[in-house]
Formats: C-alpha cells, structure tokens, sequence
C-alpha cells in the first residue's frame, strides 16, 4: 500500500498540530493501526481528511499538565521578541526618526527639482556598542 503511506505522510505534513512522518514512520503506523486504512481511503473518497486530523496516534504529544515544560534558546528568544513588541517604546529615538523622515520627505534631491525615486528606506537596528 505504497500509495496509502505517502498519503498519510502528506496529511501530517499538512497540519501544524499533527506529528511530521517520515514515509518509514507512516508505513509502521499503517501496519500498527490497520483502521488507519480505512480512514485515509475514507478521507480521500470525500476530499477530506478534517476527522483523521483529531486522531490522538496523529497528534503531537501534549505535556500533562503541571509538568515542566523545556523550551530551546529559539523560542525563549522569539516569545521575548514577541512579548517586546506588547510593551510601551521608552525613549525618544522614534521622534527623531519621524522628523528625520519629514525633512527628507519634503526635500528635493541635491537641490535639484528632481524628486526621490521611491519612498524606501533601510533601518538598522544596533545596541550602540563600539567594536
């Protein structure tokens, strides 16, 4: 049933709560839970595998509750990102910015009549440490 295994690699491979099998890991799957079968044919025949998506064999393991969970550097890092980005902006660097913007929004090019090409920008964000 080749063709089985690579369909339930494609159908975990489609949804972000479901476990990523390989084509190895589905084929055992497949030999494991023989309902399995019945449930991608099914989900082929009616162009829809929503219900096989909720099947606990399928799904990533949850921690129980009240367990520690261990977090990488990766997403410390980017819930602290996204955490910064809910808080107030300290400091009056933005105000610079914007006048900044202003001044050379209006101006023309080198004194010339000739205007920008296009409204772009690039900013760099550094710490300010001197290397």
């Amino acid at each position: 049933m080749p063709i089985l295994v690579a369909l339930l690699v494609l159908v975990t491979a489609a949804g972000s709560k479901l476990k990523k099998l390989t084509y190895h890991e589905a084929d055992t799957l497949l030999i494991q839970h023989p309902t399995l079968r019945g449930e991608l044919e099914n989900g082929f025949n009616q162009r829809t595998f929503k219900e096989m998506r909720n099947l606990e064999i399928l799904l990533h393991p949850q921690p129980s509750t009240g367990a520690a969970v261990v977090q990488g550097p990766v997403v410390i890092q980017a819930q602290a990102t996204q955490r910064a980005w809910e808080q107030d902006y300290v400091g009056t660097a933005v105000e610079g910015l914007e006048l900044h913007i202003k001044k050379y929004y209006r101006t023309n090019f080198e004194g010339t009549n000739k205007m920008d090409y296009a409204h772009y920008t690039s900013i760099i964000q550094s710490s300010g440490m001197d290397v």
